[in-house]
């Protein structure tokens, strides 16, 4: 093996079943595939938006596809929930337009209304953790009696068994699941999160791609959702995959 294959080999190690997921969304938002030259070459944020912007075969659009989808957005509060049209613009909370107790509902509603995809609201930090202490609670006065045995079964059983009780817990709990993703704040965030997952369909639909410097900010955008890294810590040059503390 030569010094090139090995630093090759090095850099695809790096990439480990977060990281592969995490590519693969991108993939699929942005309707294109990474080869492992290319990969390899991406070593920063930076270096992997203009290998999507290289891939990407539409021309530059003169409509901003981040305009649309505002619109649409805005259009979809109006009819679904007659929020005042004054009332959206790209700083708006967007906890004002979408209160707790109906947020699952609302996010539901848009996503079908739009047809398009929208990310998971997410868990909160407390709820996740209270649910992972009942399971401990739960097993841990058990732990010695089915361990007693030894053997690698009697270990497995317990183990599996935690992992189905919490399971269900947060399957039982879904509803509370009501958080926005991360640097998702505002109108003018939800917006570009959604081009961001659903970029590969929304060029196609206007015939037209976005500049390479949007390009770059809708990746941000949709790494910062994807791995709950806050957006501004996201920066054009840092090291990927490492910047991001995933593997």
């Amino acid at each position: 093996m030569t010094l090139l294959d090995a630093d090759k080999t090095q850099r695809l190690e790096k990439f480990g079943e977060d990281t592969c997921d995490l590519l693969r969304t991108i993939e699929a938002s942005f309707g294109i595939e990474f080869s492992d030259a290319e990969l390899i070459s991406s070593r920063t944020i930076r270096e992997l938006g203009e290998c999507i912007s290289r891939k990407l075969k539409q021309p530059i659009s003169d409509r901003c596809l981040n305009a649309v989808v505002f619109n649409q957005l805005r259009h979809a509060f109006v009819n679904l929930f007659d929020t005042p049209r004054v009332s959206i613009d790209p700083q708006t909370p967007l906890r004002k337009l979408m209160p707790w107790i109906a947020r699952r509902r609302q996010w539901r509603l848009i996503q079908d209304h739009l047809g398009l995809v929208l990310p998971d609201l997410r868990w909160p930090i407390w709820l996740a953790g209270l649910s992972l202490a009942i399971v401990i609670t739960v097993i841990a006065p058990n732990w010695t009696s089915l361990t007693s045995k030894g053997g690698l079964l009697s270990v497995l059983v317990p183990v599996l068994g935690g992992i189905l009780i919490w399971t269900l817990i947060l399957k039982c709990l879904s509803p509370l699941a009501r958080i926005f993703p991360r640097s998702c704040d505002t109108f003018g965030d939800f917006v570009r999160l959604i081009l961001a997952r659903n970029y590969a369909t929304l060029a196609l639909s206007q015939r037209g791609r976005s500049s390479d410097k949007e390009v770059l900010l809708i990746l941000r955008q949709l790494i910062a959702a994807e791995t709950g890294v806050d957006l501004i810590d996201i920066k054009v040059e840092s090291s990927f995959p490492e910047c991001l503390n995933i593997y």
